[in-house]
């Protein structure tokens, strides 16, 4: 007979969230998670409850966490929890709210995300050697019929995000781990992943900027420099056309070989050790939400991380050490399969100011999304300083396109801008 795991008053069939029971959870956690197992596999489940954690933590999915009580719990934390990661407009909606158009095609993207994912951690996870979350339930998809979901490790106990500008130091140690995950995937069977990841490539597409412009004009008090400025590239980041050649060309047009894009490679989804102060070190424990992974560039990932998660003085003097550094990573992971680097220097720099093009007015959406979502609840003094900071940032990339595309990638501007 099997061993009792659950109190008799237990309700498996208690709706935990959305549709997902107790019992579904639990049985996850029984099949595939081997800590679950070791720790709390003799004790006696009472109940399980959950809430939504999904602030700071993106826009796609809502991130619920389950906690398992058990019988013999003697305080509120001593529990066990997991997480569902649930595809679906919700969060965005909270973001965005209805500066964009929720129709039929934001959610073939959104459920086109949820199926990468699920893939990343089904078939490639384990292949990249990269730190991610343990996986221990993906379902599919089906809007309005069925919810999708992602079961995995709860590593809040264990590791937090960063949100703000990253120092060298961290930059550095994320570079290491993208040239460790670069080298996995160059010499990883081509069958295992070389054509089954292009959908992402056109995820991005510059539609949402102008939405977003009256709100951040008005957050720079309509500074004449951002309008005249923003005015002058408005077409050229909202041309399609850009996009999809970046994503999907630039880097051939180099002959550069492809390797897996995180795609979203900002604080938000880096995870980082705890000391025992409960404060963050500069140790990776993961990288999560990988959604938007693609097959691209090697520089896609660089570009949003310097771009996002730094200002204009520490973005400006990476880009004298990070190319350099990437590539010293990369040979000598390259040596240890015995192959060479496949990348130059002049390849790495020109593809990451093309990429950079890409990501330049993300942070003019995210100065509005951190205004009126991220601190609406904070003093108005603390945001007002927060946004003061994202504006010079903001100024600041836009210098360096306007440099950019009035010199050396004033080709782009032409076959895209005018």
């Amino acid at each position: 007979m099997a061993a009792k795991t659950t109190i008799d008053s237990f309700d498996e069939n208690k709706i935990v969230v959305n549709h997902f029971t107790a019992g579904f959870i639990l049985n996850n956690l029984k099949e595939n998670d081997e800590e679950f197992n070791k720790k709390c596999g003799n004790r006696i489940v009472k109940d399980v409850i959950s809430q939504n954690v999904s602030k700071n933590k993106g826009f796609a999915s809502a991130v619920i966490q389950c906690k398992i009580i058990f019988v013999d719990s003697k305080t509120d934390d001593d529990v066990y929890t997991t997480i569902l990661k649930i595809p679906g407009v919700e969060e965005f909606k909270k973001a965005f709210g209805e500066t964009l158009d929720y129709d039929e095609k934001i959610y073939e993207k959104f459920l086109q995300v949820h199926e990468s994912e699920c893939d990343f951690y089904e078939l490639l996870a384990k292949y990249v050697d990269i730190p991610v979350p343990k996986m221990y339930k993906t379902l599919p998809w089906t809007p309005g019929k069925e919810d999708g979901v992602i079961q995995m490790e709860d590593l809040s106990s264990k590791a937090s995000v960063m949100l703000g500008q990253f120092n060298l130091t961290q930059v550095k140690c994320i570079v290491r781990h993208i040239a460790h995950m670069h080298r996995k995937i160059l010499c990883l069977d081509e069958k295992l992943w070389k054509g089954k990841f292009i959908k992402n490539q056109t995820i991005y597409d510059g539609e949402s900027i102008p939405k977003a412009l009256d709100r951040f004009y008005e957050y720079a008090k309509h500074d004449d420099y951002f309008e005249k400025t923003i005015k002058k590239y408005l077409k050229f980041v909202t041309n399609t056309d850009f996009y999809h050649y970046a994503f999907g060309q630039s880097w051939k047009d180099l002959k550069m070989m492809p390797v897996l894009v995180h795609n979203d490679m900002w604080s938000g989804n880096i995870m980082w050790q705890l000391n025992e102060f409960g404060d963050p070190t500069t140790e990776i424990v993961a990288f999560v939400d990988w959604q938007i992974l693609h097959e691209g560039s090697p520089m896609a990932d660089f570009s949003r991380l310097l771009t996002i998660c730094t200002g204009g003085f520490n973005r400006r003097k990476f880009e004298t050490i990070v190319f350099d550094y990437y590539l010293e990573c990369l040979t000598k992971e390259m040596a240890e399969e015995r192959k060479s680097c496949p990348y130059t220097l002049e390849q790495v720099q020109e593809n990451y100011y093309i990429m950079f093009l890409t990501q330049a007015f993300v942070p003019i959406i995210g100065t509005v999304i951190t205004g009126d979502y991220l601190m609406k609840n904070d003093s108005e003094k603390l945001r007002k300083a927060k946004v003061d900071e994202m504006l010079l940032k903001c100024k600041h990339i836009l210098e360096d396109v306007d440099e950019l595309l009035t010199g050396k990638l004033s080709y782009l501007f032409e076959r895209f801008g005018v």
